[in-house]
Protein backbone atom coordinates (compact mmCIF):
# COMPACT_ATOMS: atom_id res chain seq x y z
CA UNK A 1 0.00 0.00 0.00
CA UNK A 2 0.92 3.57 -0.79
CA UNK A 3 0.44 6.98 0.51
CA UNK A 4 -2.59 6.74 2.83
CA UNK A 5 -5.28 8.75 2.47
CA UNK A 6 -4.80 12.27 3.61
CA UNK A 7 -5.77 12.44 7.03
CA UNK A 8 -4.85 8.53 8.06
CA UNK A 9 -2.52 8.13 11.05
CA UNK A 10 -0.19 4.93 10.55
CA UNK A 11 2.26 3.82 13.25
CA UNK A 12 5.41 1.44 13.15
CA UNK A 13 5.63 -2.03 15.06
CA UNK A 14 8.91 -0.15 16.22
CA UNK A 15 7.01 2.56 17.89
CA UNK A 16 4.26 0.25 19.55
CA UNK A 17 7.63 -1.73 21.31
CA UNK A 18 9.13 1.31 21.78
CA UNK A 19 5.89 2.85 23.81
CA UNK A 20 5.68 0.24 26.11
CA UNK A 21 9.87 0.48 26.78
CA UNK A 22 8.77 3.72 27.59
CA UNK A 23 6.49 3.26 30.05
CA UNK A 24 8.05 0.40 31.82
CA UNK A 25 11.04 3.20 31.94
CA UNK A 26 8.68 5.52 34.11
CA UNK A 27 7.11 2.30 35.85
CA UNK A 28 10.74 1.98 36.88
CA UNK A 29 11.76 5.60 37.97
CA UNK A 30 7.98 5.51 39.72
CA UNK A 31 6.71 8.37 37.61
CA UNK A 32 3.83 6.32 36.37
CA UNK A 33 0.49 6.30 38.59
CA UNK A 34 -1.20 2.78 37.78
CA UNK A 35 -0.53 -0.22 35.52
CA UNK A 36 1.55 0.40 32.38
CA UNK A 37 0.21 -2.92 31.42
CA UNK A 38 -3.13 -0.75 30.82
CA UNK A 39 -2.03 1.92 29.36
CA UNK A 40 -0.18 -0.13 26.35
CA UNK A 41 -3.67 -1.93 26.23
CA UNK A 42 -5.44 1.52 25.96
CA UNK A 43 -3.18 1.97 23.13
CA UNK A 44 -3.38 -1.38 21.41
CA UNK A 45 -7.62 -0.48 21.79
CA UNK A 46 -6.49 2.31 20.06
CA UNK A 47 -4.78 1.01 17.44
CA UNK A 48 -7.94 -0.70 16.43
CA UNK A 49 -9.85 1.66 15.82
CA UNK A 50 -8.61 3.92 13.38
CA UNK A 51 -4.32 3.91 13.34
CA UNK A 52 -2.70 1.69 10.67
CA UNK A 53 0.05 -0.45 12.30
CA UNK A 54 3.31 -0.85 9.88
CA UNK A 55 5.39 -3.69 10.05
CA UNK A 56 9.17 -3.56 9.41
CA UNK A 57 10.58 -5.68 6.94
CA UNK A 58 14.16 -6.48 6.09
CA UNK A 59 13.98 -3.94 3.20
CA UNK A 60 13.60 -1.20 6.07
CA UNK A 61 16.36 -2.79 7.74
CA UNK A 62 18.17 -2.42 4.23
CA UNK A 63 17.02 1.09 4.04
CA UNK A 64 18.06 2.18 7.92
CA UNK A 65 21.42 0.62 6.98
CA UNK A 66 22.25 2.67 3.94
CA UNK A 67 20.96 5.78 5.81
CA UNK A 68 22.99 5.87 9.21
CA UNK A 69 26.01 5.32 6.51
CA UNK A 70 25.00 7.93 4.32
CA UNK A 71 25.80 11.21 6.37
CA UNK A 72 27.20 9.99 9.55
CA UNK A 73 27.74 13.42 11.08
CA UNK A 74 23.96 14.08 10.77
CA UNK A 75 23.56 11.39 14.51
CA UNK A 76 20.92 9.70 13.07
CA UNK A 77 19.94 6.79 15.66
CA UNK A 78 19.35 3.08 14.68
CA UNK A 79 15.67 3.24 15.74
CA UNK A 80 15.33 6.83 13.75
CA UNK A 81 16.63 5.30 10.95
CA UNK A 82 13.79 2.32 10.90
CA UNK A 83 11.21 5.19 11.53
CA UNK A 84 12.07 6.78 8.44
CA UNK A 85 12.84 3.72 6.49
CA UNK A 86 9.38 3.14 6.88
CA UNK A 87 8.04 5.74 6.84
CA UNK A 88 9.84 6.80 3.17
CA UNK A 89 8.42 3.01 2.27
CA UNK A 90 5.16 4.12 2.23
CA UNK A 91 5.00 7.48 0.98
CA UNK A 92 4.30 9.11 4.30
CA UNK A 93 4.98 11.95 6.10
CA UNK A 94 6.94 11.32 9.06
CA UNK A 95 5.35 12.85 12.05
CA UNK A 96 8.43 13.65 14.88
CA UNK A 97 8.30 16.06 18.08
CA UNK A 98 12.63 14.70 18.59
CA UNK A 99 14.39 17.95 16.87
CA UNK A 100 17.62 15.73 16.47
CA UNK A 101 15.23 13.22 14.21
CA UNK A 102 13.38 15.84 12.16
CA UNK A 103 16.76 17.78 11.45
CA UNK A 104 18.40 14.38 10.48
CA UNK A 105 15.62 13.26 8.26
CA UNK A 106 14.90 16.78 6.42
CA UNK A 107 18.71 16.84 5.82
CA UNK A 108 18.17 13.42 3.81
CA UNK A 109 15.49 15.01 2.11
CA UNK A 110 12.78 13.04 3.77
CA UNK A 111 9.28 14.35 4.34
CA UNK A 112 9.13 15.06 7.94
CA UNK A 113 7.15 17.69 10.52
CA UNK A 114 6.68 18.26 13.98
CA UNK A 115 3.02 19.57 13.04
CA UNK A 116 3.85 23.08 13.90
CA UNK A 117 4.46 22.15 17.94
CA UNK A 118 8.12 22.67 18.10
CA UNK A 119 9.44 26.33 19.01
CA UNK A 120 11.98 27.30 16.11
CA UNK A 121 15.66 27.11 17.03
CA UNK A 122 15.15 24.66 19.63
Amino acid sequence: MRGAEPGTLRISDLAVVEFAGALARLARMGHLAGDPGRVHQALQAHLGRGLERLGIAERHHDLAAELLLHRPQLGLRTNDALHLAVAADHDDTLMTLDRRFLRAARALGFDASDAGLLAEGG
